[in-house]
């Protein structure tokens, strides 16, 4: 049996990610399996590379979402505006039906972390915020907020109410990084 200091050692504040495809269900079930499995390699080719840039953990990948760990909220909110920018390029040029349209959530909190898996009430959270985030847009919770409130610039949301929580939560949309941060941020890596 562990003991209790051994399974503490496996508890960290994380920044929890969750990203999917808005209609994906829809998609699949009237698209070519063929097309399907092309728009989530684009998707992934997107996503993945942007979560490394910024020291993501990808946790799980199941069909069209992905969901990453960040130790850091504001390198979360930087990899969430990144895809958000990337996924704009990738539509510009696109048909409505070809569009990858998404959602992000953000939620930061205590988590258990083991074999590259987490667990606790902050990860339920982030995926409720996810789905409560307008399209095409980044939702991120208080506990992520209130620690980087200085380094963004976000619009304050009416608390929603999610399964699964008491009170309704206080979210705000990201619009954008206050100026500087993100030079900030890379001269910090490699000073």
């Amino acid at each position: 049996h562990k003991t209790r200091f051994e399974l503490e050692q496996n508890i960290q504040e994380l920044t929890i990610f969750f990203i999917d495809i808005a209609g994906y269900t829809k998609k699949s079930a009237t698209s070519d399996i063929g097309e399907v499995m092309l728009m989530l390699d684009e998707f992934a080719k997107i996503i993945v590379p942007i979560g490394k840039k910024y020291r993501g953990n990808l946790i799980k990948k199941i069909g069209d979402c992905y969901m990453y760990t960040f130790e850091s909220p504001i390198e979360a909110v930087m990899a969430s505006l990144e895809v958000q920018s990337e996924l704009r390029s990738y539509n510009e040029f696109r048909v409505d039906k070809d569009k990858l349209n998404t959602r992000i959530g953000l939620n930061t909190g205590k988590v258990f972390t083991q074999d590259n898996d987490v667990y606790g009430d902050p990860v339920n959270v982030a995926s409720r915020v996810e789905s409560k985030a307008p399209l095409n847009n980044l939702l991120i919770n208080e506990t992520t907020y209130l620690p980087i409130q200085d380094f963004v610039v976000t619009e304050k949301q009416e608390p929603v109410a999610v399964k699964g929580v008491d009170k309704p939560l206080q979210t705000y949309v990201v619009r954008g990084l206050k100026k500087g941060v993100q030079e900030a941020y890379f001269e910090s890596l490699n000073p």
